[in-house]
């Protein structure tokens, strides 16, 4: 993400608003914080990617902005994870996009290079396409976190699934998997 996604951006929240709303992050009432403006996020998100905290990725398709995913918070020393969050557009909606570009995260995540043990992706339980999704990729389901986030107005609980390091290693990279299976 760069403060050149701004527009793409905007343009694309404001269009599919209705259809992302309802799985929006939003702050609870009372706490004082305002969203930040979209200048101010990318330079914070940056700064704290310098930091190894974060990793934001503007996802493209044939050149044209399509969507995000986020890697927050990532967390280092004994526990070497990360949370994994997403979301795209709805002209790519259902046609694979974010099941490619999240195993392309998750592999990228787990590999040497990075060298995080564990990647959670963290889903409403009423998000079927996003079931789908860590489903598909083959993910662990690895059980229900009440209240995990504030999202459009109210505490939601959220399904975790989760991907290791060791499982990287004993069934292979998640985008070569998705890549036999297409053949």
């Amino acid at each position: 993400m760069s403060v050149s996604d701004e527009e793409p951006w905007s343009s694309l929240r404001q269009a599919d608003d209705a259809r992302l709303s309802r799985w929006e992050a939003s702050l609870p009432p009372g706490s004082g914080e305002q969203a930040p403006s979209f200048s101010r996020y990318v330079r914070r998100s940056w700064a704290q990617a310098r930091r190894g905290e974060v990793m934001p990725f503007a996802l493209e398709v044939d050149g044209v902005f399509a969507g995000q995913i986020t890697v927050s918070p990532i967390q280092w020393g004994s526990l070497r994870q990360a949370m994994v969050g997403y979301w795209i557009g709805g002209a790519w909606e259902g046609r694979g996009v974010m099941t490619l570009a999240l195993a392309m995260v998750i592999d990228h995540l787990l590999r040497p290079q990075v060298g995080l043990h564990r990647v959670e992706v963290a889903v409403r339980p009423d998000n079927a396409r996003s079931l789908a999704v860590c489903r598909r990729l083959g993910l662990e389901r690895e059980g229900l976190r009440r209240g995990l986030m504030h999202i459009d107005g109210e505490w939601a609980d959220h399904v975790v699934h989760v991907r290791t390091a060791e499982q990287m290693e004993a069934d292979g990279a998640l985008v070569a998997r998705l890549a036999a299976k297409a053949r």
